[in-house]
This record gives C-alpha cells, sequence and structure tokens, in this order.
C-alpha cells in the first residue's frame, strides 16, 4: 500500500507515515483513519512524521487545498502535536510551504532528514512543557 502508518517505537508517541510510490488521497485516509483511532486511545499528545522519501513526484489532484483542510481540522484534534513532513525534494517543501500559508496552521514542520524530524519534535515538545507551566 503507498501510504501506510506504524507507530515510531513503543512509546507511541510518534505516528509515522509513510508514503511510497504514487499514492491517492483515498490510501491517505483509510492510514489517517486508522492513525486516528490509534491517538484516541493515548491521552498524551501525539506527534507525526510525514515520510515523503520515497513518494513519487506526482502528487494527487487538489494537494494544496485538501492537505490544508485535513491541516486545519487537525488542530482540533485534543492530543494532536506537530506533524513534520519529511522530504529532500525542494518541490515537496514548496508546496508544504503554501500548505502551511494556505491552512494558516504552525503545526507543521519540514525536514530534510527523519534526525531533523525528530529534532523539531522535541523542540516543539519542550516548548508545549513551558507553555503548561503555571
Amino acid at each position: 500500500m503507498p501510504v501506510t502508518v506504524t507507530w515510531y517505537d513503543d512509546r507511541e508517541e510518534i505516528i509515522v507515515f509513510r508514503f511510497e510510490g504514487h499514492w491517492t488521497w483515498k490510501e491517505f485516509h483509510v492510514a489517517n483513519d486508522a492513525a486516528g483511532a490509534w491517538a484516541a486511545q493515548k491521552s498524551h499528545m501525539i506527534d507525526a512524521i510525514f515520510d515523503f522519501e520515497c513518494a513519487s513526484s506526482i502528487i494527487p489532484e487538489d494537494v494544496i487545498s485538501t492537505a490544508a483542510e485535513v491541516a486545519r481540522l487537525s488542530e482540533h484534534l485534543p492530543n494532536q502535536g506537530i506533524t513534520v513532513v519529511v522530504s529532500m525534494s525542494s518541490w515537496v517543501q514548496a508546496i508544504v510551504q503554501v500548505i502551511i500559508t494556505v491552512a494558516r496552521t504552525r503545526n507543521i514542520a519540514i525536514a530534510r532528514t527523519h534526525s531533523g524530524a525528530l529534532g523539531l519534535i522535541e523542540a516543539a515538545r519542550q516548548k508545549r512543557l513551558l507553555q503548561n507551566q503555571p
């Protein structure tokens, strides 16, 4: 399946979406529904990594409007953390920047590597901790 979803590790704090080859919105929504069900069972914040390293450069129709809508809706989930898109492609990075602007969200970031994504997630967690202090 071109879009798969797994936990990053046994702590179950980060969900990883892997996009491989040519993927469709239907495949994404199936994976996203599974991830949503997993996250709903947790009381802690759940961050996400969207890994586009093995994805085709051909993207589904309406990628900007559909992804912006998904981003806006996810902000209303009680334990939704940051989503980091991983890609070395300047094309994917440019599209994500437009999605961030259209969605008016601060919960999406871009990294070129998985270690970069983990660093952004850790920084977001530290920021959440500081914001939640009395």
